[in-house]
């Protein structure tokens, strides 16, 4: 569909970024619930912005993003090193879970939105959405366990 004369099916430069061109990966309705990163060693940073008008996967032209629809869930794969990924969830959406390795980085639930993993900036911008930008070491990050998983019986 083309509106103002611009193909929205085609993956669109973001502008204002200084390093490298990115493109959307996926622009349009929130088709998952749940995102897994693969191949975390080549994630340079990933930013998670809650508020937007629609779900967006952005990054180099190395990242794609894909999607089982029955089961809601979503992948994004740099196919790079050094990937600067971003992926904007729409205001208003009540539960999204974020893994990277098999361990859930990030959740959106009944309490709220947190980051569950670190190193981790958290930021609140001026038009209200909220910002998580992770910055993995090696590939990985370092976690809360009990927000994880069930912690072993002393």
């Amino acid at each position: 569909m083309a509106t103002g004369g611009v193909d929205e099916r085609r993956p669109r430069p973001v502008r204002g970024v200084s390093r490298g061109f990115l493109v959307n990966a996926f622009s349009g309705d929130l088709v998952v619930d749940s995102v897994d990163l693969a191949y975390s060693q080549r994630i340079r940073t990933f930013r998670i912005v809650l508020g937007g008008d629609r779900f967006r996967v952005v990054g180099d032209r190395s990242v794609r993003f894909g999607y089982h629809e029955p089961s809601r869930w979503g992948v994004i794969t740099p196919l790079a090193r050094e990937a600067d990924v971003t992926m904007t969830l729409p205001a208003g959406t009540e539960a999204f879970r974020v893994r990277l390795d098999e361990t859930t980085v990030w959740q959106l639930g009944e309490g709220g939105a947190r980051a569950l993993c670190e190193p981790v900036a958290e930021i609140e911008r001026p038009d209200g959405a909220r910002v998580w930008v992770f910055t993995p070491m090696d590939g990985a990050l370092d976690c809360d366990l009990p927000a994880n998983g069930p912690q072993p019986a002393d």
